[in-house]
């Protein structure tokens, strides 16, 4: 059974008569950790909510005592030449902490994969990457558009090449 709470915030929404009211639920879930409730009721329609939320009663109300490192990111750099005729070099940037994981493959205008690179984790910094044209099967590709994918965890980024022969 929760306790009752140590701190309540009380207040109108929106200036109408539908108070609400934010506070502490204890350990509401039993998972040791204390839990926190926000409600609102609407006296005219007598109708209101109340939700609990599992966490820290500090969440989004005080800092961080050890701020959880950023995610890494990646940028794909405007490619060079382009277009190109031999071989295109990719400009990959990974920014933020540690090592990711970013795959990247060469598509057609079908969206059919004609190339994908090794797979490999990248330290930050900046990364060149080279295309030459040649198919995972070693087969020359026609001239036309393609387009560079390149996607890790958490984004995805699409450049269009185009290789003249």
């Amino acid at each position: 059974m929760p306790r009752t709470p140590a701190w309540v915030l009380d207040g109108e929404l929106d200036g109408m008569n539908y108070p609400y009211r934010i506070g502490e639920a204890g350990d509401f879930n039993g998972d040791g950790m204390d839990d926190w409730f926000f409600s609102a009721y609407h006296g005219l329609e007598a109708r209101g909510r109340i939700i609990v939320v599992s966490g820290d009663r500090n969440f989004g109300l005080a800092a961080v005592e050890h701020p959880m490192p950023l995610p890494s990111s990646f940028t794909i750099h405007p490619c060079y030449p382009n277009p190109f005729n031999s071989s295109v070099t990719i400009p990959l940037e990974i920014t933020g902490g540690g090592t990711q994981q970013v795959t990247q493959s060469i598509l057609n205008p079908l969206g059919q994969v004609v190339y994908r690179f090794d797979q490999k984790s990248f330290t930050p910094g900046t990364h060149l990457l080279r295309w030459n044209g040649v198919s995972n099967s070693a087969m020359q590709v026609a001239t036309g558009t393609y387009f560079l994918q390149a996607h890790s965890q958490y984004q995805n980024s699409v450049q269009p090449l185009h290789l003249i022969k």
